[in-house]
């Protein structure tokens, strides 16, 4: 989104929200770089979205909320993730790994990962691990959902910073 497109992003919210808090350039040049990322037609949908839904002016936060829920693809809830899990295993069995992996959604792959899918298969506790399933993905869908939130800057500046604090960790004295 351009600086111009940008612009008629916050004309469009002071004309609902008549007290909405950009008033200075300070302000208008720190809510476009965490905002500029995003497409100016992703960004209309998303202010649409945001203006029909709630009565209060936006934050950064808010809008880059409203933004993920418009414009990321949908993650199953725990329930349909389990019930691939299960699919999964059925269609498969022990043996056929990478084919079940193939068959889950991105999440889904990475929490079966993480327990270990041959150990699913082996199980004789579905419950306990059904319940250890659920825990772990509302942990990875939410870690996702907070993610997809940041700017592609800022994840940027994050990796490289996490980047450069563990090579100074794992350097010998």
């Amino acid at each position: 989104m351009t600086r111009e497109e940008f612009k008629i992003i916050v004309t469009a919210l002071k004309s609902v929200y008549p007290k909405f808090g950009i008033t200075d350039k300070l302000q208008f040049d720190f809510w476009f770089s965490m905002l500029e990322d995003i497409d100016y037609k992703t960004m209309q949908l998303t202010v649409k979205k945001y203006v029909s839904e709630e009565k209060w002016a936006p934050t950064i936060a808010d809008l880059r909320k409203s933004y993920t829920e418009t414009a990321q693809p949908k993650v199953l809830d725990a329930n349909s993730a389990w019930g691939e899990v299960q699919k999964a295993i059925r269609y498969n069995g022990t043996y056929g790994e990478e084919k079940a992996y193939e068959s889950m959604s991105p999440t889904t792959a990475q929490v079966v990962k993480n327990m270990g899918y041959k150990e699913l298969c082996l199980s004789e506790n579905q419950m306990a691990d059904r319940a250890h399933f659920m825990k772990m993905y509302e942990v990875y869908k939410d870690r996702q959902q907070k993610q997809a939130q940041l700017p592609e800057g800022l994840k940027e500046d994050i990796n490289q910073l996490t980047g450069d604090l563990t090579k100074m960790l794992s350097m010998p004295e």
